[in-house]
């Protein structure tokens, strides 16, 4: 996760990661989210307007603690193809998505998911 958390863009200093334990929807400025998971039901990770987001740079979403359920993250709003986005489950500790948008799509930079 230090490398992770680690990552900058923009020259900008990365900002704080936002704990999640529960399903969450993402306002434009949370962009690192640290996800522990319990036992019941699985959790949502609902991303913020794509235009909201443009320009600030990699939205990682981190499984740090797994108590059973799975996690996913997905898109407010079709993109101009209108298709709505979803990711691959985080189902382990230290699975991750990295998503950058253009302000027409969310694209997966990086994952790992188990």
């Amino acid at each position: 996760m230090d490398e992770i958390k680690g990552m900058v863009t923009n020259d900008q200093p990365a900002p704080e990661w936002v704990a999640a334990t529960v399903a969450v929807e993402l306002a434009a400025y949370e962009n690192r989210i640290n996800v522990n998971t319990g036992a019941a039901g699985d959790y949502v990770v609902t991303l913020p307007p794509m235009a909201l987001c443009v320009g600030r740079g990699l939205y990682i979403i981190y499984c740090s603690v797994h108590g059973g359920s799975d996690v996913t993250a997905e898109s407010k709003e079709s993109d101009a193809g209108g298709k709505l986005y979803t990711s691959g489950k985080l189902t382990q500790v230290a699975d991750f998505l990295m998503l950058w948008t253009d302000g027409e799509r969310w694209y997966e930079i990086k994952e790992l998911t188990t």
